[in-house]
């Protein structure tokens, strides 16, 4: 069960949102089923930014917890188009950098940046192994680029607590709500502004008084990073 932003426009605050994500990682922020009391749900197992610089995706992960890692500072001065931030707690796959989000696959043709929130039961075969790792989101991504790539090949999930996910190519990105238990911890947020969008798992602190929308359950939101 993990936290996730996603932002794009032409002004992102980097600095905001990774401010933002340390509050929430810290459990100090909304309260739900998962954090009944402030502080008590932390996700400290890991986390890691995607980024997109000179029309291609970038990534830093790390082991530690975003409240930690003293190269956040570091990464508050980043200037993007698009960013995807994640920070794990883990419930399937070892404590591993390669089970840490985002995660990145990339050939000659494109960039996928994947995000995903939730514990996947099922324990479903992966087609080709694209990316290292043994956690249900590393499972599951490997299947979406199979899937990406072979259009006449399809899988379904059937046991999850939910399968929330952030897909990111070059040119989109594809934000999936869908959950089955503690809406709650699971449903995201979306804040459109005129220069900006974001997408996250809580509503952020610096931006509480704006005007919030929570995303439906099984629905689809899709961004042209082109127009933004």
């Amino acid at each position: 069960m993990c936290r996730m932003i996603v932002s794009l426009g032409k002004n992102i605050e980097v600095s905001k949102l990774l401010d933002d994500l340390i509050i929430i990682a810290k459990g100090n922020n909304e309260l739900n089923e998962k954090n009944k009391e402030k502080g008590m749900f932390k996700h400290s197992e890991g986390w890691g930014i995607a980024y997109v610089k000179n029309k291609k995706w970038h990534l830093y992960k790390s082991r530690f917890p975003i409240y930690e890692d003293p190269q956040v500072e570091e990464l508050k001065k980043l200037k993007c188009k698009a960013v995807v931030i994640h920070a794990r707690r883990r419930t399937v796959g070892k404590r591993s950098l390669q089970n840490i989000q985002p995660l990145k696959f990339s050939n000659k043709q494109e960039d996928f940046i994947f995000a995903h929130n939730g514990t996947i039961f099922d324990d479903f075969e992966e087609y080709h192994r694209y990316i290292q790792g043994d956690s249900d989101s590393v499972r599951m991504f490997n299947n979406i680029i199979y899937t990406y790539t072979h259009k006449d090949k399809q899988f379904r999930i059937r046991k999850y607590t939910s399968v929330n996910f952030i897909l990111a190519t070059k040119n989109k990105i594809k934000v999936v709500q869908k959950y089955k238990i503690n809406p709650k911890y699971s449903t995201m947020k979306i804040l459109k502004e005129k220069e900006r969008i974001i997408v996250s798992s809580e509503i952020l602190p610096s931006y509480c008084t704006e005007k919030w929308k929570p995303i439906k359950n099984n629905t689809s939101l899709e961004f042209d990073l082109d127009k933004h």
